[in-house]
């Protein structure tokens, strides 16, 4: 005898739950689906299976569902925050941005969709708005690195560079071992002529990555700043040996070896560089 197809919607969540968590993907969408067709009313079937495409980015099937809910539960934010991710993924910015403010109006304390709004702005270079979406996000304690992160780029692009570190830094302290936290926050200090803070970020970034192309090139360039000629050759070997193409590096291995009158290695640099 087969086994008996389950006849309430929370049977067949539950069995779909199971058949998710050991892989069966079909038999799990077989079962969300039957949860619909029992009860098409059903909220809690229709987030289910929702959010199972979502996961599966079967976006198209997800909106169906996630729009079903919009009616069924017409005063809660969760449907518009997730069309809006799903406008997002698929690069629909402006019903994105419709979805997520619509969110807001439903829960102006919801924290998705402050950050998200301000991905989309920073995406389009309005960072004007990027910005104070953002600060909204900060506001409501949104702990997301990549929102101070964010914070951070645009105080650089707007010459802010306190401000700028103040960001990289809370985005740090948020999540220590993100390289490039490390040095988006050097390359300030490098920029500002702090060269002892700069090295000791870059250095931290390599730390964390230590196959990071960028972070050795850019401590070679704090350490030849800095006329330490030795440990700068160093660092943009190392570069060397990470990068496929990298004619600045041998460019500045060519002037370091002209400060030791190494001619020929330095000859060998220049060529590289202009190869």
């Amino acid at each position: 005898m087969g086994v008996a197809e389950p006849q309430t919607v929370a049977d067949c969540l539950e069995l779909a739950k199971k058949h998710k968590q050991e892989g069966q993907l079909l038999e799990a969408t077989a079962l969300y689906e039957r949860a619909v067709q029992i009860d098409p009313d059903s909220k809690a079937a229709h987030r289910a299976i929702a959010n199972h495409y979502f996961s599966q980015k079967n976006y198209d099937l997800a909106a169906q569902h996630y729009q079903t809910l919009t009616t069924l539960e017409a005063n809660a934010p969760f449907s518009p925050i997730r069309l809006g991710q799903i406008a997002k993924n698929q690069n629909r910015f402006p019903d994105a941005i419709a979805a997520f403010t619509r969110a807001i109006e439903l829960d102006p304390q919801a924290p998705q969709p402050p950050p998200l709004l301000g991905a989309i702005y920073f995406t389009q270079k309005d960072f004007s708005a990027a910005k104070s979406k953002y600060e909204k996000a900060v506001s409501l304690e949104t702990k997301a690195a990549w929102v101070h992160a964010q914070l951070g780029q645009i105080a650089k692009r707007q010459d802010q560079p306190q401000i700028a570190i103040a960001h990289f830094k809370d985005a740090i302290a948020l999540n220590p071992k993100n390289a490039n936290f490390h040095i988006n926050c050097a390359d300030i200090y490098a920029k500002q002529k702090q060269l002892d803070l700069a090295i000791r970020s870059y250095q931290q970034a390599i730390t964390l990555s230590p196959d990071s192309f960028r972070a050795h090139q850019a401590l070679g360039e704090a350490q030849f700043n800095q006329k330490d000629f030795p440990a700068a050759k160093a660092s943009y070997k190392k570069a060397i040996e990470l990068g496929t193409q990298a004619p600045w590096v041998h460019f500045k291995l060519g002037r370091i070896a002209e400060q030791t009158k190494d001619y020929d290695v330095a000859l060998a640099h220049f060529e590289n560089a202009i190869a």
